[in-house]
């Protein structure tokens, strides 16, 4: 069997690492793919993932690149974020995002998940442009607050869909007793990524990016 597991609203402020690192302890191949908001504002202090304060947490996440995947889920996840904005908009959001990730060296997937999967037109073609895959609500075929699904084709990669805090009654803490049931032999994990050949921006790539974004503001040219 191939599994994608999938968390949203990872930040440094909601992340759930402890129990993450639980689950690579207990599958030795395990992977994970981590809807992340670079500038979280919902707990009560906009705070972007860039500040100093949250270094030892981006230097965790750069650490475990081997099994934790990267993806953009929106820039503040404030309420209606993406869901009537422009694409003019929606483009300097996502590369604000981007830009934050790749300030602190972090390697991500051009995954973009909407938050609230509510997502404007202008809002996709930006993504788009931007080389993003867009993920929407219903392509995953688990959610995790329910039993594994037992009508896949044997064939069929298995995508679980929860969030990294208890919500939704699929919460990381909520369905670890499920995600300890499932079998260690004939499980692959997988990154979204591969399944669905979208772009990764590792770490070369990053370092290259840091070097043209160094070399645009030495020349006061606007960085966009």
């Amino acid at each position: 069997m191939k599994l994608i597991l999938e968390f949203d609203d990872f930040s440094p402020r909601n992340s759930n690492l402890g129990l993450l690192e639980d689950l690579k302890d207990h599958y030795k191949d395990f992977k994970v793919v981590l809807f992340t908001t670079p500038w979280e504002i919902r707990f009560g202090e906009m705070t972007p993932i860039t500040d100093e304060k949250f270094k030892p947490f981006c230097e965790a996440i750069k650490r475990a690149e081997d099994w934790i995947e990267i993806a953009l889920h929106g820039l503040t996840h404030n309420i209606g974020e993406f869901k009537n904005i422009s694409y003019e908009d929606a483009k300097k959001r996502i590369s604000a995002g981007e830009k934050m990730l790749i300030n602190r060296g972090i390697k991500f997937a051009k995954i973009f998940k909407a938050p609230h999967w509510q997502l404007s037109d202008g809002g996709r073609k930006a993504a788009e442009e931007l080389g993003y895959k867009v993920v929407d609500d219903g392509y995953y075929n688990w959610n995790l607050k329910d039993d594994f699904p037992k009508k896949l084709n044997k064939k069929e990669v298995v995508i679980g869909h929860g969030h990294i805090q208890n919500t939704m009654g699929n919460g990381l803490e909520e369905v670890m007793p499920r995600l300890l049931e499932i079998p260690t032999k004939g499980t692959e994990f997988m990154f979204l990524s591969d399944y669905l050949g979208a772009t990764k921006v590792d770490s070369p790539k990053v370092m290259k990016a840091l070097r043209k974004m160094a070399k645009e503001e030495g020349n006061g040219r606007p960085n966009n």
